[in-house]
């Protein structure tokens, strides 16, 4: 990766829309937190979480309850891994190495870019899930 390439630095999350079948829901809430950071020698990380996840009663994970465990889990976004730009598509893929889950490790993940003064726009490309077609929109502000 050169450092000249245009997603090297820290980026804070501004927003995560997903959109399914055209109606836009916020699958970490409307005040979703996160970071993306990607590294001039091609590393790259990003977490992402609700602001309103639970907290534990007991002082550790393994003290917290099933229900607990699972609305943290799933209020919590997290991978790294390396990541290659085609700029010629406006695309970037990250290469998965560690996953919050286990089954996310391994895969890929191609994203389309836009960079517009210091926003970072990042667009899944459709899929469809259960027969609904949806995409997510995620808005990044660098910080540094």
């Amino acid at each position: 990766m050169a450092q000249d390439e245009p997603l090297v630095g820290t980026w804070k999350l501004i927003s995560f829309e997903r959109s399914v079948d055209g109606k836009v829901s916020y699958p970490m809430g409307k005040e979703a937190r996160g970071s993306i950071a990607y590294d001039a020698l091609g590393r790259m990380s990003v977490q992402i979480m609700r602001p309103d996840r639970p907290a534990l009663t007991g002082a550790t994970a393994p003290e917290g309850t099933l229900d607990e465990l699972r609305a943290i889990i799933a209020g919590y976004l997290a991978y790294a891994g390396t990541y290659d730009v085609d700029r010629a598509t406006k695309t970037v893929t990250h290469h998965i190495d560690l996953h919050l889950l286990p089954s996310g490790v391994g895969t890929q993940l191609r994203r389309q870019f836009e960079i517009a003064g210091n926003r970072l726009t990042l667009k899944t490309p459709p899929v469809t899930v259960g027969g609904r077609q949806q995409s997510g929109r995620l808005v990044w502000e660098r910080v540094e």
